[in-house]
């Protein structure tokens, strides 16, 4: 069987970190993202609302996460992992593989 980890969300850009480079020299970041939608759980509305922390690593989205700020709207794309290497099993993040500008940051 295959497993399969796969997230995409959007959401507005609450934080952004400071870049950062590995000991394996891959220049890594972090942004926490803020989600807000309305979804259908067992037939019912729901307000679904959460912030996610996302690592993003490597020089083509560091290059991207030069011209992001708090505010705008983006599209993420990535997998989920325990935060950290000695993080709880409880506690993931969203390792990006892809983040898209959808909308400008607001006031």
């Amino acid at each position: 069987m295959s497993e399969t980890n796969r997230l995409t969300i959007t959401g507005t850009v609450v934080e952004v970190g400071s870049r950062r480079v590995s000991p394996a020299g891959i220049p890594q970041q972090r942004l926490t993202l803020e989600h807000r939608s309305r979804q259908v759980e067992a037939g019912m509305p729901r307000e679904a609302r959460c912030r996610l922390d996302v690592k993003v690593a490597g020089e083509e989205l560091g290059r991207l996460m030069k011209t992001l700020a708090v505010g705008q709207q983006v599209e993420v794309e990535g997998f989920l992992a325990r935060a950290g290497y000695k993080g709880s099993e409880a506690s993931i993040v969203l390792h990006a593989t892809g983040i898209r500008i959808t909308g400008d940051a607001t006031d």
